[in-house]
């Protein structure tokens, strides 16, 4: 059933579905600020999403050096635990032998839920993607209905994502460059839920 979709380079409608479960961060807390919101994918979808980009891209990112030594999640005999570890060694090696040290973390508060799509999609491409798996993400995320489920119940209406076009401003300009080598040939296209 995966195959279809890749081969059409559309998503299937019920990979357009999204529900997004709020977790209390603090037990008997339901403060909006203080939710924890996880999103669900159908699962087939949520498998694609994982062979495309937690296998197959890093793979590629990893085989070309593309990922720094400060990234562990998500590589194979790497965690991040072992990245923690070394930093805390490199703190503790200044201090016993008095040397100054500088440390920049390149670490961003809620940065996830700050990406811009289409030049998510776009860098994904430079570092080997294939077409396909970016315009079928790509018009899911633009298709996606968010549906919020939380201890009272699931939501009845839904909301949608806000309409790509300062996003796909950036992909059309982007398109007809060469990234790395790598031609950007991204084709999103703008839909409205609402």
């Amino acid at each position: 059933m995966t195959l279809l979709a890749v081969l059409r380079a559309q998503p299937y409608e019920r990979w357009c579905r999204n529900l997004e479960v709020m977790l209390e961060k603090e037990p008997g807390n339901p403060l909006l600020h203080r939710l924890r919101i996880l999103c669900l994918y159908e699962a087939n979808y949520n498998l694609y999403l994982k062979q495309m980009w937690a296998k197959r891209a890093v793979r590629h990112a990893e085989d070309h050096n593309c990922l720094g030594n400060e990234q562990g999640g998500s590589q194979p005999n790497r965690s991040a635990n072992v990245v923690a570890n070394m930093k805390t060694l490199t703190y503790a090696f200044a201090r016993l032998s008095k040397t100054d040290l500088g440390i920049f973390d390149y670490d961003a508060k809620s940065c996830f839920d700050r990406i811009m799509a289409a030049l998510a999609l776009i860098y994904c491409i430079a570092l080997g993607m294939p077409d396909a798996p970016c315009q079928i993400h790509g018009q899911a995320i633009s298709k996606m209905k968010h549906y919020v489920k939380k201890l009272q119940g699931t939501s009845q209406n839904y909301y949608s994502n806000a309409p790509m076009a300062h996003c796909l401003i950036h992909a059309r300009a982007a398109a007809d460059l060469s990234v790395s080598g790598y031609s950007c040939g991204l084709h999103l296209q703008q839909h409205s839920e609402r």
